[in-house]
């Protein structure tokens, strides 16, 4: 008859697959479900075990449930969620903003019967009616992925402060045109949203159905000498090598909510690099894994000064606005762009 390794009990059938009574078997389980550690009774673990015993030394015991071969993996112990990372969030807030996006810009695009950009394109020749309607989505959706991705990111509820969220709108519109104007547009036009753009070499077409400003020909002026400016900055990220990937896109949307937070007087400025250097973290993770990269140093370079440019965009941006604002009197009856780029 076969004897429990353990304990050297009569046995008629093996426990977790080894030669060890049920009491040795159960008293294993409990130990590894409690995760106990025992102390040897006499100091030298060489005690005797015997299950008849009630003192029997449980560290000895133990020890030699683990020396025969006893294994127990629970299969109902809830392992630790993994957080998820932050290009991940960011994905997955932009995923969904995207869906509601393109719902309400194909509503705009239908109202104001925009033109085409070619059969195969998804794309319309933006005016200036259509672009404030989709700049108010825009400004919402971006109010949604800024508040998306901070939540349970931070220790301070910086999402709820509006100087913050102010500074990512513009950051956000131009490092999205950055994204997506190489990859679906070519020459000089340049995407204004996800369905809109803009052709930056005649934008006499953008204000053609505006005729209420006054001071018309100054306004052209005003926003043709702007355009050549983004054109500027627009142009030479459409030379490089290697196209921004979406994931590239995300850690740039990451960098500019963290970055404009930390632009934000009252912020726990080791709180933002702290998640700034995960950010890098994860992007050099995807370069390892993903595009098999050894030495990204000239392709990280590269994504540095889209972000970078984008980010001077965006300052231009809202120099810009101010500008309509304030000499053509263009948003003084906008609430929601008066409060974003006036106060």
């Amino acid at each position: 008859m076969a004897v429990c390794l353990v304990c050297a009990q009569p046995i008629s059938a093996t426990q977790l697959g080894v030669n060890a009574c049920r009491a040795c078997a159960a008293f294993f389980k409990r130990t590894q479900l409690a995760g106990r550690n025992f102390i040897c009774r006499q100091g030298d673990k060489k005690c005797l075990v015997q299950l008849k015993n009630k003192f029997a030394c449980r560290s000895c015991r133990y020890a030699k449930c683990v020396r025969i071969g006893l294994n127990y993996d629970n299969p109902q112990r809830r392992q630790p969620r993994k957080r998820r990372s932050i290009l991940d969030q960011v994905s997955d807030a932009y995923k969904e903003s995207c869906e509601r996006r393109l719902t309400a810009e194909k509503n705009i695009v239908q109202k104001h019967k925009l033109e085409r950009l070619k059969k195969s394109s998804n794309y319309y020749k933006s005016t200036v009616c259509s672009f404030w309607e989709v700049f108010r989505l825009l400004t919402h959706e971006s109010e949604f992925l800024f508040r998306k991705v901070l939540s349970g990111r931070v220790t301070e509820n910086y999402a709820a402060e509006p100087f913050p969220f102010k500074s990512f709108v513009s950051r956000f519109n131009m490092i999205e045109n950055f994204y997506l104007s190489p990859l679906y547009l070519t020459g000089s036009n340049s995407a204004l949203s996800l369905m809109q753009y803009i052709d930056c070499a005649n934008v006499e077409s953008w204000l053609a159905k505006r005729n209420k400003e006054k001071r018309r020909e100054d306004l052209e002026s005003t926003f043709r000498g702007f355009a050549r400016d983004f054109a500027d900055m627009i142009v030479p990220m459409r030379k490089l090598k290697e196209p921004v990937t979406e994931r590239e896109f995300h850690a740039l949307v990451a960098l500019a909510i963290f970055d404009s937070i930390a632009d934000y007087e009252e912020v726990r400025e080791e709180e933002m690099w702290r998640l700034r250097k995960k950010v890098f973290t994860e992007l050099q993770e995807y370069y390892r894994t993903e595009l098999g990269l050894r030495d990204f140093s000239r392709r990280l370079g590269n994504l540095m000064t889209c972000y970078y440019n984008a980010a001077e965009a965006g300052h231009l941006q809202r120099q810009e606005y101010r500008m309509y604002a304030t000499m053509f009197n263009v948003l003084a009856d906008d609430q929601v762009l008066s409060g974003i780029f006036l106060t």
